[in-house]
């Protein structure tokens, strides 16, 4: 069930009929390959555990290295990197660009950020998303079920630090 915010703030079940689904019990009618992946907490991280071992998972080799580099690279040139262009907070900066299906922290303090260089990330509808930052040798994920709203950014960067805090001795 995912659940959207009242005007009062209280959460509540998104609306059955409105533009998204509401039952992920069932396989949809239509794929979708922007969007619209249903999957659990623990398959979602065993996925971004795999990127975070350049490909690797539970010592099986699902996407080569080289892939993995290429994915979180960043491949946008300078003249993109302005503050102009992004989605949401994801704003491309010096220092924040994006590779192949993932955000990407290549030079933390010219973007302003805690994480560890070369820290990937994305997000997702309804509150999830993931980061790995192979520096500080993290992996992360988060599912809220709730659907876009200015809170799940809130909430994905405040993660972040809330995360950095915790570690003794945080790579750059």
């Amino acid at each position: 069930m995912n659940y959207g915010a009242k005007p009062d703030g209280h959460l509540e079940p998104v609306n059955p009929g409105a533009s998204t689904p509401t039952d992920y019990s069932e396989q949809p009618a239509l794929s979708s390959g922007g969007g619209g992946s249903v999957t659990t907490a623990e398959d979602y991280y065993h996925f971004a555990q795999m990127l975070g071992n350049g490909g690797e998972c539970g010592g099986k080799r699902i996407l080569s290295p080289e892939t993995v580099k290429l994915m979180s690279s960043n491949h946008l040139p300078p003249s993109l990197l302005n503050g102009e262009f992004g989605i949401g907070q994801s704003v491309m900066r010096r220092g924040f660009g994006y590779g192949f299906n993932v955000a990407v922290i290549f030079d933390p303090p010219e973007a302003g950020t805690s994480d560890g260089k070369g820290t990937f990330f994305w997000d997702g509808a309804a509150g999830t998303w993931f980061w790995v930052d192979p520096t500080n040798d993290v992996v992360f994920v988060a599912m809220i079920q709730r659907m876009t709203s200015s809170d799940n950014h809130s909430l994905e960067y405040r993660s972040h630090a809330t995360v950095y805090s915790a570690l003794t001795d945080p790579s750059r």
